[in-house]
């Protein structure tokens, strides 16, 4: 699982993924510059909210979600508007409520 983790939602993942929407490499600030964009931001937004959804809601099969913390430079920069999205994407995957 470690590889699809880094391979999904790591910060080089998602550096990689903020080049190619052309917001730089360095992931948290590609987040801020996202959110701030606005609709011009989302689809970048949207595609971090998935990949972190996608790893969460497996990780939710092997450890209780009330317990589970997620934390990481990006994620913190996106703060409660990113957990919002990441749990919606979550309820469209997951069979285990967060």
């Amino acid at each position: 699982m470690r590889d699809s983790v880094h391979q999904l939602a790591a910060a080089p993942a998602i550096g990689a993924l903020a080049q190619a929407h052309v917001l730089g490499t360095e992931p948290t600030a590609a987040v801020v510059a996202a959110f701030e964009a606005g609709l011009a931001g989302a689809a970048f937004v949207d595609e971090v909210a998935r990949r972190v959804a996608v790893v969460v809601s497996h990780a939710c099969l092997l450890v209780d979600p009330a317990v589970m913390v997620i934390d990481g430079g990006y994620i913190c920069a996106g703060g409660e508007r990113l957990l919002e999205l990441v749990r919606r994407e979550i309820a469209t995957i997951s069979p285990t409520p967060v």
